[in-house]
Parts: C-alpha cells; structure tokens; sequence
C-alpha cells in the first residue's frame, strides 16, 4: 500500500495527483534553470577575450585565453 494514495480514493483523484505532482516539478525545473543560467553565462563569459564577447555574449569561447597557470 503506497503511503501517498489512501484505499478508498478514486482513480481520477489519483491521476489528478501525478498531474499535479509534475506540474509542481516542471515549475521547479524551469525556477532551477532560471537560477542557473546566470551562473553559467558569467563563467563561460569570463573565458573570452573582450572582443569575443563584444561580437557575441552567447556563443562559446573560442579557447581559453586566460588560463596561464
């Protein structure tokens, strides 16, 4: 017996629930990629040359320029 579905409940309010339940993690994903791609941006960014991030902020670097240890 599952803790989450009590004996006596319908299926439909069973199915409702697993909607629910990846609604709320599709919102938290989306909230968690948000929070993320600020991070990732600075750290890609702070590989690049100033003109490589003047003619395109969101590409890739194109090598490691500042990596002198």
């Amino acid at each position: 017996m599952n803790a989450l579905v009590r004996p006596g409940q319908p299926p439909a309010q069973r199915v409702l629930s697993g909607v629910t339940r990846l609604g709320i993690t599709l919102v938290l994903s989306l909230i968690a990629a948000i929070a993320i791609y600020p991070i990732v941006f600075m750290g890609l960014s702070s590989f690049k040359t100033s003109l490589e991030y003047l003619a395109n902020p969101l590409a890739w670097p194109s090598g490691f320029s500042y990596v002198d240890n």
